[in-house]
């Protein structure tokens, strides 16, 4: 009797345990909004973005930093990994580039993201390269002398990246570029919903792709890596 009743008593304890851990929500990811990094449609958020990229990258935990709804303008901004943990970069707002090509740096792209495993670009938002403002201070296609331009994100050197319901124009007839190391090249790279317009003379907008082979979701505009595999 004794021996029956340590038994079901040690099987009460581990169906309360399973029990336990089945009601027990997934954790979500936290949150890093960059208004809260002192963003504000009045002015460049490129500090906040990078001070909650900072927290956000430091996070064992999966992370999301959000652009809210709203305009507002972005300088050049490099986002470098690697980083402990999962991250979305969760864009719903319209991001605007500067318009004077003056203020651009030669050295890195309008928006770069690099070496970053496990992250996901998001939101539904528009990337404005300011193209009408832009190109009228420049002549790429009759000059030598061209003037630096904001592109979308470019070289990516990352694995498992998804890069989805993206919007917005180009600066550059090369408006998705996906350049990625001969010796290690880009994996596990997923494409979706791309919508991003070029209205230079050279004619539609076109994408580059070196050493990667995404999957796609949805419609791609322009065509992204044309001839890799579709999902």
């Amino acid at each position: 009797m004794e021996l029956n009743i340590k038994a079901s008593f040690a099987f009460l304890l581990l169906f309360l345990a399973r029990l336990s851990d089945a009601q027990t929500p997934a954790a979500q990811p936290a949150v890093f909004d960059i208004t809260k990094y002192g963003a504000s449609s009045n002015g460049d958020i490129s500090k906040a973005l990078l001070d909650a990229f900072k927290e956000a990258c430091a996070s064992t935990s999966p992370s999301t930093i959000v652009i809210p709804k709203g305009t507002f303008e972005m300088a050049q901004v490099k986002l470098q990994g690697p980083c402990k943990a999962p991250l979305e970069l969760q864009v719903q707002a319209t991001l605007k580039a500067n318009a004077d090509p003056k203020q651009l740096s030669a050295d890195i792209e309008w928006l770069t993201v690099n070496y970053i495993d496990r992250f996901t670009l998001s939101g539904g938002g528009i990337f404005d390269g300011q193209g009408k403002a832009a190109w009228s201070q420049n002549n790429c296609k009759d000059s030598k002398s061209c003037g630096n331009l904001p592109n979308l994100p470019s070289q990516v050197k990352i694995s498992k990246v998804s890069i989805k319901n993206v919007r917005g124009t180009s600066r550059t007839q090369d408006a998705v570029l996906l350049l990625c190391s001969k010796g290690v090249p880009c994996e596990g790279v997923e494409i979706g919903d791309i919508d991003i317009a070029y209205n230079g003379k050279e004619g539609p907008a076109k994408s580059r792709c070196e050493n990667v082979k995404p999957t796609f979701v949805g419609k791609q505009n322009p065509p992204v890596c044309a001839g890799a595999q579709s999902a």
